[in-house]
């Protein structure tokens, strides 16, 4: 699920949900991935 998705579903910021997705992440319960749909994306000149 992407974090801007999940902010909204908690009525939360996607700033304060990254920095509580840190703590998770620090102790294992959660592992952060590339989007798939933005991976691979060219750049625009």
């Amino acid at each position: 699920m992407r974090l801007s998705d999940l902010a909204r579903l908690c009525d939360s910021t996607q700033p304060r949900l990254s920095k509580v997705m840190d703590r998770f992440e620090a102790r294992d319960r959660v592992v952060r991935r590339l989007d798939p749909a933005t991976v691979d994306t060219p750049s625009p000149p």
